[in-house]
């Protein structure tokens, strides 16, 4: 009896619907075999085989999409993950924060790149190099809120998008030091020595985007806006390194 049911990617069936108490949009597992062509003894058969494969089918999809969301190294979300959905975020944040009384409006997207960090992949190897980018991702964890967008884009290079709102205005349970700017805080954050030999900084670049109606970006347009930060990065290293460059950018003339 165990091949009457197996996972397939055909949709739902009445039969599933039947058997499974866990029976949902987006499960599935489809009979081959109803409960009704096997006969009514078989009905607790059908339930625990439909109940196996549903829990299956169910843990191998989010297994799927936390390898399809989440950097492997780092815990933070992939660049595969940000290119889905960070246009989505960043109009959400547009429409809810951009008309808060609030004087610092709008959204901040930074771009960050470490400084210091060839030297420690070319005398500790990667596994230092690893050790380092853990440890940037957890000092990024501990400055921004969750509402946050905190992203590896590879390398030493990260992503950070916010609503350009004092911390207080952003009702999730981590304000910090509302009065801190936010590239400063970033910078602070993630300069450290690692084994007390190899310092440690960031070049911040981060575009302050303002919309009044808000608009609604395509993945084209929030790759302009990261193109943009990323030139304010490379200034801040042009500047003299750990520090932070920021731009405004009124998202109506895109």
């Amino acid at each position: 009896m165990a091949e009457a049911l197996l996972p397939g990617r055909k949709g739902k069936q009445e039969s599933c619907e039947f058997a499974c108490p866990n029976f949902r949009d987006g499960c599935y597992a489809q009979p081959f075999v109803s409960p009704a062509e096997l006969g009514t003894n078989n009905t607790e058969i059908i339930e625990n085989v439909a109940r196996i494969v549903c829990s299956a089918v169910v843990d191998a999809e989010k297994r799927a999409e936390r390898r399809y969301s989440l950097d492997p190294l780092t815990g933070l979300y992939s660049r595969i993950y940000m290119n889905q959905e960070l246009p989505g975020y960043i109009n959400y944040l547009l429409e809810e924060f951009e008309f808060l009384s609030s004087v610092e409006s709008g959204v901040a997207l930074a771009f960050i790149d470490l400084d210091g960090f060839k030297a420690v992949n070319d005398n500790c190897g990667h596994d230092g190099g690893d050790e380092v980018l853990r440890t940037v991702a957890d000092r990024l964890r501990g400055v921004t809120r969750e509402t946050d967008f905190v992203c590896r884009l590879g390398g030493d290079e990260f992503l950070v998008v916010a609503p350009n709102q004092p911390r207080e205005d952003v009702n999730d349970g981590s304000c910090r030091e509302p009065g801190v700017d936010f590239g400063d805080r970033l910078v602070e954050a993630l300069s450290f020595s690692y084994r007390d030999k190899y310092p440690i900084s960031a070049s911040v670049g981060i575009v302050n985007m303002h919309s009044k109606p808000p608009c609604r970006l395509d993945i084209g347009q929030v790759e302009g806006v990261i193109k943009l930060a990323d030139s304010a990065m490379y200034r801040a290293k042009s500047l003299g390194k750990q520090q932070s460059v920021s731009v405004g950018l009124d998202m109506t003339t895109l």
